[in-house]
């Protein structure tokens, strides 16, 4: 193998080999960089259920992105191969360092609280690894642990890849449910990772046996010895945060990783940094404890070993017969289910509630609980929600629920209205599977308006425990998380909603207005602060641009904090800061980090995947831009506004037939909709099609009333295509709107681009990049720009900008 060449990754060294893979060292010859290939090994390669679970890895850790898991980059299948292209590590396995036993108990410590860290994020997903050992977590050089193999993980919807009965993981590190063949979850994982703990402490692992059977009795019977019989000095916490882990029955275990990674990180900062190393105490004690075991087994050995073989022979065949009979359960539970109606419902549309009152005064209010509603069900992570922009298209319509339901692929509906009288409210919700029309559940919550937050969360609850969906610790505690709130700031604040989602710049300088007011009259209003800054990024986003960078990013930014200072756990608020630090601050990694937050938070928010597709464009990273978007776009298939951005990364990506024939689909859903014009002249250009792309432009300009913006692209157009005179009256027209409000520079620049001006587009650049013009965050992909790619000021820019770093570089940046 070395030497050779797999799709674009060189290889030229082995690293290993196991029963599941062949792993070896290679060189990206795309993005030059050292990765490892684990290949399925060739006599695997026709067998089915071996190719599966190698498969399985892959996806099961593509799904994870943390600094303690090993990141998988690639997948390669072929006739004759089957190769994940993942991180390449450089250090030793965890095993490693227990044989050498050279570690002090700060080390230990930090290694749990990293392993600890990347399981919670595995099962925040809904992951469970099932092999957790130390020959799967590897210690790099710079002593952070990374969790590898997840070829037997679970993930949570889909079918195990073992067969019924059958042992997952190692039998040494495995849980009591696990080698008795019930149900494993998270909690077996953390079982497992308590005996990689003892071990580590100890040296030994907490259960013995000469052969499986013996040790299979231990797991589920014998209680480990102390950590002190083996080390002295352990603390006492410690020890019992150990056997905490090691507890036979799931409930009495930690009941998350999260609480675990908690007591760990309280114990840490307790330790002393100048712990002895374990496995070298000094007074020999551990030693002397070592013989007496050797002494106490030995004896056993020869007075009682028939016995104790007879017995685990005896408890072999009940363990047997006890499996035999919970499969014959399991079939027959699943057979009896088979014809119905049980289908699992993992996608829900939330309609525009009815506005009872007849008031029309009161829709701001109705359309907000109906924002309220989908917000608290999209927190949680293994439910799809379709956005707000989507559902509203619906809010007339003659069409019946399943239509609704098959066009928004959703597989239930909730509907209702909501009645307001005074400071009291009514909100009566039903819930109906989509494919079938059949009523799930109905129920009427009534409310004085100071306690409207919480009814909303009660809503929101009911749905959960009538589909049945497993929550995370993490999502019972935002569901839970509500508070009062003063009913005039409430009020404020649906109005400010509701005059932003016009997305007009009457609309949004309205909603300053009313956030604002929110804001007065409750100070720790969180929500109020995140629709503040948002509303101050949209007015600073390309194609409006009303006001300038020095006056949009403080305040954005401002905003934005205090909304997160106030309630960290606000998905908006970190969309709205990682939004700042993209376009304003070209803090790349900080607005990455912001992103992902936000998305973890709440990961049916269409907006917080635009803007990180927006991050990945920017990097270059077209694949995953596309990706981002598509995600979005399945959140909220009827928003103009993901569908325009959808055309315009297919456009930064070059590929310009699609961005033509996506923002034809978009028109077709708005034909007056001015930005997927101007998008779709954009692509026009690029194609050579001057005619149609100045059509385009003079329909945008008429649609946004002579935006200065879109005049520009105009401009930029009759330009290339030869109009001069045209462009020329274009500039004078720009410039002369320039002495009554802000233009951006970007959009001068634009025009001389057209007009070949090229030492007045660079003054015009120097300009937008140093007022952090939101337009130039796009610099380093703007096909608009590849003729000057050459001048050795358009590097300068870059480098000003920070992008003249490659994204590997970015990103271990990032991960620091």
């Amino acid at each position: 193998m070395i030497g050779k060449t797999v799709s674009h990754y060189k290889i030229f060294e082995k690293l290993g080999a196991g029963g599941m893979g062949e792993v070896y060292k290679a060189e990206d010859l795309k993005l030059n960089r050292t990765v490892a290939l684990k290949f399925l090994p060739v006599h695997l390669v026709e067998d089915v259920h071996a190719k599966e679970r190698f498969i399985h890895e892959a996806q099961a850790t593509a799904a994870l992105q943390h600094p303690n898991i090993a990141v998988i980059y690639d997948f390669i299948e072929s006739e004759d191969e089957t190769v994940i292209v993942m991180e390449c590590l450089e250090g030793e396995t965890l095993a490693q360092k227990i044989k050498l036993q050279n570690a002090n108990l700060k080390q230990i410590m930090d290694w749990m609280i990293g392993i600890s860290s990347g399981l919670a994020a595995a099962h925040e997903k809904g992951i469970t690894h099932r092999d957790i050992k130390p020959e799967n977590i590897m210690i790099t050089r710079s002593s952070l642990p990374k969790i590898m193999d997840f070829g037997v993980a679970k993930l949570r919807g889909t079918p195990t890849l073992t067969d019924a009965g059958s042992r997952i993981g190692t039998l040494d590190y495995a849980a009591p449910e696990t080698v008795m063949g019930s149900k494993s979850d998270h909690r077996s994982d953390i079982f497992s990772l308590g005996v990689v703990l003892y071990e580590l402490l100890t040296g030994q692992r907490p259960f013995h046996g000469d052969h499986d059977a013996a040790v299979v009795y231990a797991i589920v019977n014998e209680k480990p010895k102390p950590l002190t019989y083996f080390q002295n000095d352990i603390p006492t916490d410690l020890e019992q945060l150990v056997m905490k882990m090691l507890e036979k029955k799931k409930e009495n275990r930690y009941q998350s990783i999260n609480k675990l990674l908690t007591d760990l990180r309280d114990l840490q900062k307790s330790i002393n940094n100048d712990q002895v190393s374990l496995g070298n105490n000094k007074d020999g004690k551990k030693i002397k404890h070592q013989n007496k075991d050797l002494k106490i087994r030995r004896k056993e050995s020869v007075e009682d070993r028939q016995s104790r073989v007879n017995f685990l022979q005896w408890k072999r065949y009940y363990i047997f017969a006890a499996v035999v009979i919970l499969l014959i359960l399991i079939i027959w539970t699943g057979i009896r289910l088979i014809p119905g109606s049980n289908k699992t419902i993992d996608s829900i549309a939330v309609l525009p509630l009815e506005n009872l009152s007849g008031d029309p005064e009161q829709e701001y209010f109705v359309s907000g609980m109906t924002d309220a509603l989908i917000t608290n069900l999209a927190k949680i992570r293994a439910l799809k929600v379709i956005s707000k922009t989507s559902v509203m298209h619906y809010q007339d319509t003659d069409k019946s629920l399943p239509e609704i339901a098959q066009e928004l692929n959703v597989d239930a509906i909730l509907e209702g209205s909501v009645l307001r009288a005074g400071n009291g409210v009514r909100i009566t919700a039903q819930l109906i599977e989509g494919a079938t029309d059949r009523h799930l559940w109905a129920e009427s919550y009534e409310r004085d308006l100071h306690d409207v937050l919480a009814m909303q969360s009660e809503v929101a609850q009911a749905i959960v425990r009538e589909i049945k969906l497993t929550l995370t610790p993490q999502e019972q505690v935002r569901l839970l998380s509500t508070r009062s709130v003063n009913p005039e700031a409430y009020e404020a604040y649906l109005k400010g909603c509701y005059f932003w989602d016009k997305h007009s710049e009457d609309g949004l300088r309205k909603s300053f207005q009313y956030f604002e007011e929110a804001i007065k009259k409750d100070s720790t209003y969180a929500n109020a602060y995140a629709g503040l800054a948002e509303s101050y990024i949209m007015l600073g986003s390309p194609g409006l641009e009303v006001l300038p960078p020095s006056e949009i990013k403080p305040k954005a930014r401002k905003a934005a904090m205090q909304a997160l200072k106030l309630d960290d756990l606000l998905a908006e608020a970190h969309a709205a800061l990682g939004s700042v630090k993209l376009t304003y601050d070209w803090d790349w990694t900080g607005a990455e980090r912001e992103f992902k937050r936000a998305i973890e938070l709440n990961p049916s928010y269409a907006m917080a995947y635009l803007y990180y597709s927006s991050f990945f464009t920017m990097m270059g990273r077209h694949e995953e831009a596309i990706a981002a978007i598509k995600r979005a776009l399945e959140l909220d298939p009827l928003s103009l506004t993901i569908n325009v951005v959808m055309g315009n990364q297919f456009y930064h990506a070059r590929q310009y037939d699609q961005a033509i024939e996506h923002h034809l689909n978009t028109l077709d859903m708005n034909p007056n909709n001015e930005h997927a014009h101007w998008s779709l002249g954009f692509a026009y250009v690029q194609k050579g099609m001057f005619n149609k792309a100045i059509a385009e432009m003079e329909k945008a300009v008429t649609l946004s009333k002579r935006n200065v913006f879109v005049l520009s692209m105009l401009g930029w157009v009759y330009g290339l295509s030869g109009r001069k005179d045209d462009a020329m009256n274009i500039l004078d027209e720009v410039m002369e709107q320039t002495k009554q409000r802000y233009v951006s520079p970007f959009a001068i620049a634009m025009i001389h681009i057209g007009l070949g001006n090229k030492d007045q587009v660079f003054q015009w650049l120097e300009k937008a990049c140093k007022e952090h013009s939101t337009t130039m965050a796009w610099l380093r992909v703007d096909a608009t720009l590849d003729s000057f790619r050459s001048d050795p000021r358009f590097t300068e820019l870059l480098k000003k900008m920070g992008l003249d770093k490659s994204y590997e570089q970015i990103s271990k940046e990032n991960y620091r």
